[in-house]
């Protein structure tokens, strides 16, 4: 599993302000999930993958910048992709709250998304917006091969940025809830 992850990269402050800004609900919507063709899945089926609720986030905020640099910054020393300068997706506020989880899955399509230029994602980012001690479960993990998930540093204000061919997941929320923030690096297929 290749992981980077940037502790502090957003202050306690910050995070909350994200959160008041985006989290109200008049503005969230149900989540969405997609099969490895890029074509949406239907709701019976996508019950069973996903439950949260999502904000899409204007990509000329100064927040798409930090985490794109920070998402640069990782690729330069530990993934070396060939990236779009600003290959980037519009950021994914997400809001998990008692019961809701995403199952295994990856982000990346098997097929170029044709309205990206033939694109196809691969690096993900994830922002930790709440304070792990403020919700039980939400726990982002990656798959490894082996019994045990790899767990990265889950913290208030961490940045992890991950191959979006990685498994990976977010478990059941039991108590209280999680908000995060997911964006995604686009390049040429891999060869």
């Amino acid at each position: 599993m290749d992981s980077v992850s940037y502790e502090k990269a957003f202050s306690s402050q910050q995070c909350d302000k994200i959160v008041s800004d985006f989290g109200y609900e008049p503005t969230l919507e149900a989540s969405s999930v997609y099969g490895r063709d890029g074509s949406p899945v239907s709701d019976e089926s996508m019950a069973h993958i996903r439950s949260s609720s999502v904000h899409w986030i204007d990509i000329k905020l100064e927040i798409n910048k930090v985490i794109w640099e920070l998402m640069l910054e990782a690729n330069s020393k530990f993934f070396n992709y060939n990236i779009h300068q600003y290959g980037g997706e519009t950021i994914q506020f997400s809001k998990y709250g008692i019961g809701d989880f995403y199952e295994w899955h990856k982000d990346y399509f098997d097929k170029p998304d044709t309205h990206n230029l033939g694109q196809v994602r691969k690096l993900s980012v994830t922002v930790e917006l709440s304070d792990p001690d403020s919700y039980e479960g939400g726990i982002l993990e990656f798959y490894n091969g082996k019994k045990t998930p790899i767990r990265p540093v889950q913290s208030k204000g961490v940045i992890t940025v991950f191959d979006s061919r990685e498994w990976h997941r977010v478990t059941k929320i039991t108590k209280g809830t999680r908000y995060s923030l997911v964006m995604w690096c686009r390049g040429e297929n891999f060869k």
